[in-house]
C-alpha cells in the first residue's frame, strides 16, 4: 500500500525562502555543488519573484558566479556557466570576463 502522505511531501515544489536557507546554509558547509545546486534552482523558478527584490537577485547571482568557478569541470558546471552567459536578467556583467574565460 502506498502512502500517500509522504508521496505528497516529497513532491512539493519548496518555496523560496527554503531554498534560500538550504542554499546557504550548503554553502557554509563547504558543499558547494548542492549550493549551486539551490542557487540554479532559486534562478530558474523564483526569477520573477526575485527580480521584485533587487538585492536579493545580486545577492544570489553573485553567490552563483562564486560557486560555479569553484565547481569540478564537468557537464553540469558548463550548464550552469551556459545559464549564467546567456541569461541577461541576472545582471553579472561585471564577472562575464572572468566567466567567458572558464
Amino acid at each position: 500500500m502506498i502512502d500517500y502522505e509522504n508521496f505528497k511531501e516529497d513532491n512539493k515544489i519548496l518555496d523560496l525562502d527554503t531554498l534560500l536557507i538550504r542554499a546557504k546554509s550548503a554553502e557554509d558547509n563547504q558543499k558547494y555543488t548542492i549550493a549551486a545546486n539551490h542557487y540554479f534552482t532559486i534562478l530558474t523558478r523564483h526569477l520573477n519573484k526575485l527580480s521584485q527584490q533587487i538585492e536579493l537577485l545580486e545577492l544570489v547571482s553573485l553567490s552563483f558566479c562564486y560557486l560555479v568557478v569553484l565547481l569540478p569541470v564537468n557537464f553540469q558546471r558548463e550548464r550552469m556557466l551556459n545559464f549564467l552567459l546567456k541569461n541577461e536578467n541576472l545582471n553579472v556583467f561585471e564577472q562575464k570576463p572572468i566567466l567567458d574565460k572558464l
